[in-house]
């Protein structure tokens, strides 16, 4: 027995055998020059191909600009390979502006503005406001970083803006900020853009995007967190709205000394040498008040009114006085005679005394602010007069008063 002299064969033969039947290779010694060459190497199989090319993928690009392609032909993207091959222009870097400023914007409302009687004094309604001030900045701020550094979140982010932003507006719109329209107009034509830009595509492909698991649950955060707030605010003002009514169902129901009036929020006694009204107004739609008015036509005239506000800076203090201050005064001439703070029965009083000089007249205003921190009510208390009355008429109201 001998083998085949083919090393691809080996078959077993009989000694006599001349032309192997398994491969066809005549049994005579072949010389140097006539030995087959060995078979190729059979292709790799599908699946070690599969896993070749799949390797690609974590190294797409090095020192060159050529791109590794997945098994379906499509280019195999990196955020360094896009750096160095796409650029930031046109409507994409003014988009990139604006949400950058705008984000500084939002932020810096909230602080500006930040006023808690607009909340009904409810700090948590408050603190949605400026959540969502805060969380405008730090989304602009990572986007334009994302743009930058082109992370595959890049277009989520900027979507997730546009549509915060847009909400945002509309709800202002709905409080009466006619403003507010330009930046919903706004929100509209930069939502569209990153859906149909060329050149937003061409930055962040959208074979290259994506979108993990802390990305969406950053955005879950970002509407839970102020909805959270938002429902603690509101069932907490209620709630305090609620116990504000019963209290001044119990102030009005209780039993007066001669002489003493209340709107369910302060009590407070009228000289005998004067006469009082009242008034229900309504200054705000929805919210009536009642407004007493206390007068000698030889003395002078005062009215009186009550709010929820223990904010006694004179900020504040300037705002109720503008409000208050006569349109028709402000076209004659006046002089400040008097400002300050002083201390009636423990409660911080601020006031204002201002001389006016109509036809040679001289009428002096006299407005008086009477807080209780306790409560976290104030009296307002707005007189005129001709100078030196006959009667301390304003001291003795302001000592009568009662939260």
């Amino acid at each position: 027995m001998k083998k085949c002299i083919n090393e691809a064969c080996q078959a077993e033969l009989e000694d006599n055998i001349e032309i192997c039947p398994a491969c066809g290779t005549p049994q005579e010694q072949l010389e140097p020059h006539e030995q087959q060459e060995e078979p190729e190497q059979p292709e790799l199989q599908q699946d070690e191909e599969v896993v070749t090319r799949l390797a690609a993928t974590e190294t797409a690009a090095d020192d060159d600009d050529e791109l590794a392609t997945d098994e379906y032909g499509d280019y195999i993207y990196t955020s360094e390979w896009l750096r160095r091959n796409t650029s930031l222009w046109g409507w994409l870097t003014l988009f990139l502006v604006a949400i950058g400023f705008g984000g500084i914007a939002s932020a810096l409302q909230t602080v500006i503005s930040f006023n808690l009687d607009d909340y009904g004094g409810s700090m948590m309604l408050a603190s949605v406001d400026i959540i969502v001030g805060f969380v405008l900045l730090a989304i602009s701020i990572y986007t334009i970083y994302a743009f930058l550094m082109r992370k595959r979140d890049a277009v989520f982010y900027a979507k997730t803006y546009v549509v915060m932003a847009f909400v945002t507006n509309v709800i202002t719109l709905f409080t009466g900020e006619v403003s507010s329209l330009r930046g919903i107009v706004w929100g509209i034509v930069w939502f569209i853009y990153l859906l149909n830009s060329n050149q937003v595509e061409t930055v962040i492909p959208p074979s290259f995007r994506k979108v993990s698991k802390t990305d969406w649950a950053v955005l879950a955060s970002i509407v839970v967190i102020p909805l959270l707030a938002f429902a603690i605010g509101f069932g907490s003002a209620i709630l305090t709205n609620t116990s504000r009514e019963s209290d001044e169902k119990e102030m009005r129901n209780m039993t007066l000394a001669d002489g003493e009036w209340t709107d369910g929020r302060v009590i407070f006694a009228v000289p005998d040498y004067m006469e009082s009204s009242s008034e229900m107004v309504e200054p705000i739609p929805g919210q009536k008040i009642t407004v007493f008015s206390i007068k000698n036509d030889s003395i002078g005239e005062c009215t009186l009114c009550s709010d929820y506000d223990n904010e006694n800076t004179w900020a504040n203090f300037d705002d109720y006085l503008n409000n208050w201050e006569d349109q028709t005064a402000k076209y004659y001439s006046s002089t400040v005679i008097d400002k300050g703070t002083k201390r009636i029965n423990g409660h911080e009083c601020m006031y204002k005394v201002t001389k006016y000089d109509i036809n040679d007249i001289e009428v002096y205003w006299r407005y008086h602010i009477l807080f209780d921190d306790a409560s976290g009510k104030c009296a307002i208390v707005s007189c005129y007069d001709y100078g030196q009355p006959s009667r301390d008429y304003v001291n003795d109201i302001l000592n009568s008063i009662r939260f």
